[in-house]
């Protein structure tokens, strides 16, 4: 794909031009504009929707990716719009609406079946894994993803592989597989330094630090979770710079480093004009809010 969207879609070069031209491209789309470009209008709504998130944007995102469904939709087009719902999917693994994701995971699948859509399936089917497995069932949607990238192998899913990789480690985690997350996690990186996938990089580096918090390995953790945040700064990725900070602020609480993770979380919370709904921030809010107590309380001992 040679567009600006799906080349740092894919490689997370995440300039400031670009935000300039995602944000100006959501909003030049009107129900109007004639589908014969070279891109038609709704294969750009679904590209630049997890650009948008991935930059600092979720209502942006949702708008986007909404607008794209609808469209593919109207047009009566069944392989976009299952794309595009899939896409949705695919946004509530990262920190969006997992109830709206789910629900259109499952009509994406079953529009794929319907049609007979194998592409817009396999993603469907992996995202609804990964969903029920951070609903609390890794045990199924570790599953559905194995069998959604075995079906997948060979096909353009193989550019999402470090995406699916992290996916699959974090969902063996939480079933109390930490090494087995690990080893997934380490191909994951590997695949991504060989294929310049850089989309899920910072991600990656942040679900490698959270593991090894589990298993005491805490020098490493933090390694790793700084690495998450370079990565994520460098690419003006802010959504998962926050994931990051929120992790390592969470580390540095239970380091009793209150002052330290405050100072750290608040700038970066603090960028957000929107999305205040989702959980990544809320959870960082609810942070932030037990840091400036636990930092007072800190400072008063200190005095005493």
């Amino acid at each position: 794909m040679s567009t600006p969207g799906c080349q740092r879609w894919v490689t997370g070069s995440w300039a400031r031009r670009y935000i300039l031209w995602a944000l100006s491209l959501r909003r030049a789309f009107t129900w109007s504009e004639p589908s014969t470009s070279a891109l038609p209008i709704r294969r750009r709504l679904r590209l630049i929707a997890p650009t948008l998130l991935i930059l600092g944007y979720p209502e942006q995102s949702a708008i986007a990716v909404g607008q794209a469904v609808s469209r593919a939709q109207a047009m009566g087009l069944a392989y976009s719009t299952a794309l595009a719902l899939s896409h949705v999917a695919f946004l509530g693994t990262i920190g969006c609406d997992p109830q709206r994701a789910a629900a259109h995971a499952d009509e994406a699948i079953a529009l794929s079946v319907e049609h007979g859509l194998a592409s817009p399936d396999h993603r469907a089917r992996f995202f609804r894994g990964a969903l029920l497995a951070q609903s609390g069932d890794p045990q199924l949607g570790i599953e559905l993803m194995r069998n959604a990238m075995a079906a997948a192998e060979g096909s353009a899913e193989r550019n999402r592989r470090t995406l699916y990789l992290g996916h699959l480690a974090s969902a063996h985690a939480s079933l109390g597989q930490p090494e087995v997350g690990l080893d997934l996690l380490d191909e994951a990186v590997r695949t991504a330094e060989v294929t310049s996938e850089k989309l899920f990089e910072a991600e990656l580096h942040r679900l490698r630090g959270e593991i090894l918090l589990t298993l005491g390995r805490r020098a490493e953790a933090e390694a790793g979770l700084r690495r998450a945040l370079t990565i994520a700064q460098q690419q003006q990725a802010r959504w998962w710079e926050l994931r990051a900070a929120t992790t390592l602020a969470k580390h540095w609480r239970d380091e009793g480093k209150c002052l330290e993770a405050y100072s750290l979380l608040q700038p970066i919370y603090g960028w957000f004009v929107e999305g205040f709904d989702t959980t990544p921030l809320k959870d960082a809010k609810a942070l932030l809010g037990e840091l400036k107590d636990l930092s007072g309380t800190q400072t008063q001992a200190r005095r005493a």
